[in-house]
Parts: structure tokens; C-alpha cells; sequence
């Protein structure tokens, strides 16, 4: 594996670092947190293909390996305003690769969110996203390092009926652009809205149900693939069993459209997480939905069915010990294609004093496509420390 040194993260961060505008100030009930993560990853086949040729063709080489750098910066602010609550999430990073191909990328994320409230029955929240960050390679056409810039503006509202009975409801816009060039096929704006009412119980359990529409636009297809319309709706349930177990269950059916053709299917989702002891925590889900496309083809959705596995061991005081397993099985719309990916991650954390921790994990993954040229194996090592102060 070639380590490149820890010099060559240059000035770019400490700039980018400089010009970001960060909160400074405080009342004595606020917070103000700094964090500050370093990260080194190798990954065996960080373009996802599925052969060495495939690789000569897209990288001119036959070597699929990539390590890379990153190094990050956040400030979180939480602001107390009598009963109103504000959260600023500030973070800026920078990855730097081992491969010419790939130049050295700058990130960003910036999140407020206002929690709001009035008088004794309104509550809800007022939040703004924009983020630049790096994408997986899947499905690549060009060698260039792949990054997505989001903005998302979204307010909901909560209305107490009474104690038990609550009607909630919700905005929000948002948009994705790709790049390079490449992907911009990709590129997304949607408008959703939400309306639903919900029933809490004496012990905390609660069940509802929830209508959601979207409105999509693909801002490079041509019509009358640009655009579509995606209807939901589902009864919800949080439902806890004694003091260690929490079931979550969403059962409904999906609706979309476009000018062509129409798509619909029951979605649901399935949760348990188990508690068994303080130290012990296990989970397990499985789910079905509608969901747009983000793969380099002509389907604009596929219908996604997700199952995975997870556990938490506290081995002692400072140590955790981490495992998870997915399986993904996607089928497109319009096109003779599906897809089934799995990954396995094995995790370990150490805290030695409360303001540093240390993480080791290692991931491999594959995808088995009805297209051999969409499949791929992939083993990834990722070593991190991290401090908060």
C-alpha cells in the first residue's frame, strides 16, 4: 500500500479553514463543539469494476487499488433562545488521492436548523442544507473524482390536538447537481410535501398515518423522461416492548409516474432494535420502496428491497467492538437490469481519554448484475482518529 505523507495536505484546508464562517459566541446555556478527524483508507477496487481491463480502458493501468486522505473540521453551535433552539453544523474537509487521475477534492456542509416552538400546541423546525461532497465511483465514465453539491431548504409543523392525537405536516425543496460532466444526467430538483396525524399512547407508543407527494424534475433528460410525480402513503408504528426492545413497522404502497409509464408497489420497512443488556445493542431491518435512480443508465427508478444486520459491543469502558451486514437487491425501471450488492463491516473504536477516539474497520462488498459488466468485489481498510473538544 503507497502511504503518501501527511505533509502534502498543504495549505488548500488551512484556507478553506480560514474562510468559513463559524459561530464564536455563546450564551452560558449554549454549546460549542470543535471537531477535528483524520482519516486513511485503502479501498482494492475504489472505481468498482469489474475487471482489470475495464480498468486499463478508465485508468490506463490495471491497478484498481486508490488510498486516499481526508482530513476534517466542524464547529457545532446549539443556541437557546428561551424555548426556541438553534443548530449550526459547520464542517469542511479535504481528500487527497495516491492517483494522478484523481485530483485532491475540497468539502463542505453547512446545516441550520431552527426548532421552533408556539405557545403549547405548535412545534417544528426550520432547516437549510448545502453540502459539496465526494460520491462512490460506481458505474463511472471518466477517471475523475466524482462529488455532489446539495441544497435543501425544509419547515414542518406539528399540531397537538390534545395530549394523544397530534397533525403534522411538511415542505421541502431541494436539489442535486453532479459532477464531472459525466453524471450530469443525474442532475435532480424535488419539491415534497407531507400531511399525516399521529396517535401517542400513555406509554409512549405511537401509530399514524402519512401522505407524501413528490414532484421531480431531472434537470438534463429530455422529455418526457424529466419529469415525475411520486405519491406515498403509509400507517406507522413505534411500538416499545418492555425496556430493552424498540419495533418499528411502515406498511403502505407507492405511486409513480412519469409521461410514459406508471409504477406502483406496496412499500414497507420493518425495525427492531434489542437492548439485552447496557453494553449490548443489536438491530435488525428490512424494507421496500420506489426510489429514483442515482446509476449511470436510462431508468430514471428502481425498485429498491433492503435487508441488513447490526450489533454494538462495549467490550469495556473504552473500547467498541461493531458489525453490520447489508444486502440491496435493485430493479430498474424500463431496462432489463437488477443489481444485488452485500457488504460486511467489522468495526473497532477506542476512546482513550473522552476527548479522542481511534477507529479501525474493514469492509468487503460485491455487486452481482444481470449485466457482467456491472459487477464488482471490493475490500476497504479505513483507519480514523477523531477528537472533539
Amino acid at each position: 500500500m503507497n502511504l503518501f505523507r501527511m505533509n502534502q495536505l498543504k495549505t488548500p484546508i488551512f484556507g478553506l479553514l480560514l474562510a468559513t464562517p463559524c459561530v464564536v459566541w455563546a450564551l452560558p446555556d449554549d454549546t460549542v463543539r470543535l471537531q477535528l478527524e483524520y482519516d486513511l483508507a485503502h479501498d482494492s477496487n475504489y472505481y468498482r469494476l469489474a475487471n482489470a481491463s475495464q480498468a486499463q480502458a478508465l485508468l490506463g493501468s490495471n491497478n484498481l487499488a486508490v488510498t486516499t486522505q481526508a482530513l476534517n473540521f466542524g464547529v457545532d453551535v446549539d443556541l437557546k433562545f428561551s424555548r426556541q433552539i438553534v443548530l449550526l453544523r459547520t464542517n469542511v474537509n479535504q481528500t487527497r488521492f495516491d492517483r494522478p487521475q484523481l485530483q485532491s477534492q475540497n468539502g463542505y456542509t453547512f446545516n441550520a436548523d431552527w426548532q421552533w416552538v408556539v405557545g403549547n400546541q405548535w412545534n417544528g423546525s426550520l432547516g437549510f442544507l448545502k453540502s459539496r461532497q465526494l460520491q462512490t465511483q460506481t458505474d463511472a465514465l471518466t477517471a475523475q473524482a466524482s462529488v455532489l453539491d446539495r441544497n435543501d431548504l425544509n419547515f414542518s409543523a406539528i399540531y397537538l390536538l390534545n395530549p394523544s392525537f397530534s397533525l403534522n405536516t411538511g415542505a421541502r425543496t431541494s436539489s442535486q447537481t453532479y459532477s464531472p460532466s459525466s453524471r450530469a444526467i443525474l442532475n435532480l430538483e424535488e419539491n415534497t410535501l407531507d400531511l399525516g396525524f399521529r396517535f401517542i399512547s400513555r406509554a409512549g407508543n405511537q401509530i399514524g398515518l402519512q401522505l407524501q407527494q413528490i414532484d421531480g424534475r431531472y434537470v438534463n433528460r429530455a422529455a418526457p423522461l424529466d419529469r415525475y410525480r411520486q405519491s406515498d402513503i403509509s400507517l406507522q408504528s413505534d411500538w416499545r416492548l418492555g425496556g430493552h426492545t424498540l419495533i418499528h413497522a411502515q406498511v403502505g404502497k407507492t405511486r409513480r409516474e412519469d409521461k410514459l409509464s406508471t409504477q406502483s408497489s406496496p412499500s414497507w420497512r420493518f425495525a427492531v432494535d434489542w437492548t439485552p443488556t447496557g453494553a449490548t445493542a443489536l438491530g435488525a431491518y428490512a424494507s421496500q420502496q420506489i426510489t429514483s435512480s442515482d446509476s449511470l443508465t436510462t431508468a430514471t427508478s428502481s425498485v429498491s428491497n433492503t435487508q441488513g444486520l447490526n450489533a454494538n459491543w462495549q467490550v469495556s469502558a473504552k473500547t467498541v467492538l461493531n458489525a453490520a451486514l447489508t444486502a440491496e437487491a435493485l430493479d430498474y425501471s424500463g431496462i432489463a437490469r437488477s443489481d444485488k450488492t452485500q457488504t460486511a463491516t467489522l468495526g473497532l473504536r477506542y476512546q482513550p481519554i473522552s476527548a479522542i477516539s481511534i477507529g479501525l474497520s474493514y469492509q468487503i462488498g460485491n455487486r452481482d448484475s444481470n449485466v457482467d459488466s456491472a459487477n464488482y468485489r471490493y475490500r476497504l481498510v479505513t483507519a480514523n482518529i477523531r477528537g472533539s473538544f
